[in-house]
């Protein structure tokens, strides 16, 4: 047998592959190296004012702390040390992290610093020539902002109107962008995606020179990039960065918090506010982020599990309540609508106020592992539908297709909204969805034909009434030259007009099929197949979709299917966005078997229980990035 040979250029490309990618370790090693050294220095306690001990064992530092550095602050209240330590910082100017858990008074110390700013002139005023669509001219240079519209209406409700409190997509003014593709064969695509308009060529104002973004652990590294880009002076800039670290990260890209905190100054909040531990919610969030959760142990009593009750009246209200037996997903999962119905008749359960939580979001293609938000919404949607005998229609927006009724609760751009009207849609050209009058819908797209005719409602008497020239407008379509594939996807079969839910007594609102003006309610029309393809039903949402809002009670449902997604920070976002009562549906701890509720309390994605083992925990993932970066780039180069 010839020996084979490997010729000398093939060695060449494998030794100089071999070399950078030594190099490219090293790199890494000499930055972690760095951030070793720098570790310790950046975790040091920030120094306060003497504070005073009081009977209870609370540290507090009161207002002429202030005075002796020339500054005031708001007196309505008394300031911990460590809020104090974290006021006294900002009005430095310093970059900051300001970290807690649940009722350490993460939203009392920002709105101390923010005022404190604002009372000391230590904030420039927005000028008319500089005033953009949400930094108005007249207000103080400061911006508090988050990633989604629910974080920022929860902060904003602490501040003045004289504070802008916005997302950072709006502040960037975020708008649609066409774009035409040319394929391979020489045609053209058309295409559409949302850039930020403030960006490098059209900046923010001069005036801003203090950014606090709030639930930190939202926004990516690359979305806070490109509002460092928008900053006609970076460096003049003082960022807060507010978050708590045992809650989940961003879905898609690397959270901002985690960064940050290896590189600024850090003030942690522990102290728990009393009025907070009187709250059964909040002693449980603190028992899942140090993994000390209550023992479901699934005891039967006449045939039914029993129920761990914490009622606790004006103060909160905590229910844990185990599957009596062992379940498959695609049962547990009928068995928690029929739940939810349940607590829907029996006024438990308000969907316009309320929230079910669930870790899926789409389920599995496994019939017995099927147990998502998407399939607790439909149950629950076309029980409801049924009740109140409303009209389901076949929605086709592009190639998919949706089952919706006047009345249903859905989520627009991650806001909750009531559908308040459902028209057909007359520039409308691409394959007829059934009709609601023949034919009566359920929410998975199942058809009974009607067994008589009914009273037509507004949206379908409109439908008859112009059936003939929409079919002209589809013939015509059929000849014209600019219908295009990429027209068909963006097309949809109806209008749809929904009614955002502000915080106001829904349960005031009367279904209805007209288009009339809604002047007291924010209303949205949606016509694209995009809209309507990113609009959800709202009655149970994903722990993820839940993070920065916060509801009157929540329902969790959780099974063993959702083991592998189920940590501690997602079970303590999910528990934490309770204010009064919080029902959680799990599975006993059965002998040896430990139930996913107590799985997921001992399963952390970052290890360690205080700020120190975590950001060595978060260090130590951010160098095995890294290194994998440095892998993957040296393979790239390698194949080039």
């Amino acid at each position: 047998m010839n020996d084979v040979t490997t010729p000398n250029s093939t060695l060449s490309a494998i030794e100089k592959a071999r070399a950078r990618l030594a190099t490219l370790k090293q790199n890494a090693a000499e930055q972690l190296e760095k951030q070793q050294k720098e570790f310790s220095s950046r975790l040091v306690s920030v120094p306060g004012g003497a504070a005073t001990r009081n009977s209870d064992g609370t540290a507090t530092i009161t207002v002429p702390y202030f005075k002796t550095r020339g500054w005031t602050i708001d007196s309505s209240r008394e300031w911990n040390a460590e809020q104090l330590n974290f006021i006294d910082l900002g009005l430095q100017g310093k970059d900051l992290c300001l970290i807690g858990s649940a009722g350490t008074g993460k939203t009392s110390a920002t709105k101390g610093l923010v005022n404190s700013l604002v009372e000391n002139n230590l904030l420039p005023i927005i000028q008319p020539s500089e005033g953009t669509k949400w930094l108005k001219a007249g207000r103080p240079g400061i911006v508090l902002c988050s990633f989604t519209n629910t974080a920022v209406r929860q902060i904003a409700k602490h501040f003045s109107k004289d504070i802008t409190c916005v997302t950072i997509h709006k502040l960037l003014e975020y708008a649609p962008v066409f774009y035409e593709l040319e394929q391979e064969d020489g045609s053209t695509v058309k295409t559409m995606r949302f850039e930020p308009t403030r960006n490098r060529l059209n900046k923010l104002p001069r005036s801003l020179r203090t950014i606090v973004v709030d639930e930190a652990s939202m926004p990516s590294i690359e979305l806070i990039n490109l509002l460092i880009d928008a900053l006609p002076n970076p460096a003049a800039v003082q960022w807060i960065f507010i978050g708590d670290l045992n809650q989940l990260p961003p879905v898609y890209g690397k959270a901002i918090l985690g960064l940050k905190l290896l590189e600024l100054p850090i003030v942690e909040l522990t102290q728990v506010y009393r009025q907070a531990l009187l709250s059964p919610i909040i002693t449980l969030a603190h028992k899942m982020k140090n993994g000390e959760i209550i023992n479901v142990d699934g005891k039967l009593t006449d045939g039914k599990v029993e129920k761990i009750i914490d009622d606790r009246g004006e103060h909160g209200k905590l229910v844990i309540a185990p599957w009596s037996k062992p379940i498959q997903g695609n049962s547990a999962c009928h068995k928690a609508a029929d739940f939810m119905k349940a607590a829907i008749q029996q006024g438990i359960f308000d969907v316009y106020k309320d929230m079910a939580l669930c870790p899926h979001t789409n389920g599995s293609k496994d019939p017995d592992k099927n147990f998502s938000d998407k399939e607790l919404n439909r149950s629950i949607a076309d029980w409801l539908g049924r009740q109140r005998k409303a009209t389901v229609y076949e929605v086709i927006a592009g190639f998919m297709k949706h089952y919706y009724a006047v009345g249903d609760k859905v989520l627009v751009q991650k806001r909750e909204a009531i559908i308040v009207g459902i028209q057909w849609n007359r520039s409308y050209s691409g394959k007829r969805p059934i009709s609601a009058e023949t034919y009566s819908l359920d929410r998975w797209g199942g058809a009974r034909k009607r067994a008589s005719a009914e009273k037509l409602s507004a949206a379908e008497a409109y439908e008859q009434e112009h059936a003939e020239t929409d079919v002209d407008a589809i013939l015509q379509s059929l000849v014209s030259t600019e219908t295009t594939v990429e027209d068909r996807k963006q097309s949809c079969s109806h209008v749809i007009k929904v009614r955002f839910i502000n915080g106001g007594d829904p349960t005031t609102w009367t279904p209805h099929d007209s288009y009339e003006t809604d002047e007291d309610y924010e209303t949205m029309t949606l016509e694209s197949a995009g809209d309507v393809n990113e609009m959800l039903f709202g009655y149970v949402i994903s722990v993820h979709k839940s993070q920065g809002s916060e509801w009157r009670k929540v329902f969790i449902l959780i099974h063993s299917v959702h083991s592998q997604m189920c940590s501690r920070e997602l079970l303590y976002t999910a528990i934490t966005r309770a204010a009064k009562e919080l029902y959680i549906i799990c599975e006993p701890d059965r002998g040896m078997k430990t139930g996913t509720l107590t799985k997921a309390a001992k399963t952390p994605r970052l290890k360690g229980n205080t700020l120190v083992e975590k950001l060595a925990s978060l260090k130590e993932k951010f160098a095995q990035d890294a290194a994998e970066a440095a892998k993957k780039q040296a393979l790239e180069e390698d194949e080039g």
